[in-house]
């Protein structure tokens, strides 16, 4: 060995959990070359949750310019005069599939072929989007994104890892375990929160919480019924443990519970102790990741690598 690598740490970890903004567009035919040079809004987030990318998704019929749309990037579809809906649908797909960035992800729904869902890679709000060059298509969001850093915490952040197995006895040796079959996993985060202005406050409650918004924006947080029976799992979003130590853009010992949902446990109101509040974060499969890391993952987790094509 010529130089020395890093062997131990003492890893003090920034806490992240965004969800991932999805919307679907319902395409239109062409007619005559009337989809040619027009658009509609996409807009994305980086895996800081916080850093919004704005695009505008174009079309192209075989001799359209790029329109001059200030302050975006443009993403081409090449499409025919007079394509179907369903052939632009998929046009669509396919552009958004293609993209270098890999910002989004993009899949024409089953059963509705020139309805294309796209779904960004990374958690994090993100600008409204509209038609804004007139394609005629009908934009609507299916979920809401949310993130950003939860702040700083009052003692270390802790990974739990559970294993789950079934052991095999035979009646010729007793009670002696003759092997294991492995039957899965848990993971959770837990985290101890002292920044509690109310972004952080709404971020931890957002998923089995809710709130109700006056027309001063002041928030009143809660919980009661609205969330009954929902899947966590959906609506729920990703969690990233970054070391501090690392530059921000530096993922190679992140820590991600591809989905996840923030359980806060327990509020203090003490005068003579820091408030804070104590969470755990409980991670779920996410069949959208290859299976062998599709529960948790340490490492460089935006690689396009880990995600299931």
């Amino acid at each position: 060995m010529v130089c020395k690598t890093q062997k131990f740490f003492f890893e003090a970890g920034l806490v992240r959990f965004g969800r991932e903004h999805c919307r679907s567009i319902v395409t239109v035919a062409d007619s005559s070359d009337n989809l040619n040079e027009t658009y509609f809004d996409l807009n994305s987030q980086d895996p800081s949750f916080e850093n919004e990318t704005q695009y505008f998704v174009w079309f192209n019929t075989g001799a359209g310019t790029e329109p001059v749309v200030a302050g975006k990037t443009g993403i081409e579809v090449a499409i025919n005069t007079d394509d179907t809906a369903e052939a632009v649908a998929t046009a669509l797909e396919t552009a958004i599939e293609a993209l270098a960035t890999d910002d989004f992800r993009a899949a024409v729904k089953v059963g509705s072929p020139s309805k294309v869902e796209i779904g960004n890679r990374f958690g994090g709000a993100i600008t409204a989007e509209t038609d804004s060059g007139a394609t005629g298509f009908t934009l609507a969001v299916e979920t809401v994104g949310i993130g950003g850093a939860l702040g700083k915490t009052a003692d270390g952040i802790e990974l739990a890892l559970g294993t789950e197995t079934g052991d095999v006895t035979t009646n010729q040796t007793g009670s002696i375990i003759n092997a294991q079959i492995y039957q899965g996993q848990t993971a959770e985060v837990t985290a101890n929160f002292v920044e509690l202005d109310t972004s952080k406050l709404r971020a931890l409650f957002a998923v089995i919480g809710d709130e109700l918004q006056d027309t001063s924006d002041n928030y009143l947080i809660g919980g009661g019924e609205s969330k009954l029976f929902q899947d966590l799992s959906v609506i729920g979003g990703q969690l990233v443990v970054h070391p501090q130590r690392l530059a921000l853009t530096d993922y190679s010992r992140d820590l991600v519970l591809w989905s996840s949902a923030p359980k806060p446990n327990s509020l203090n109101f003490d005068g003579s102790a820091l408030q804070q509040i104590s969470t755990t974060f409980t991670g779920y499969v996410d069949d959208r990741y290859k299976q062998k890391i599709n529960l948790y993952a340490i490492g460089p987790w935006t690689e396009k690598a880990t995600v299931d094509a």
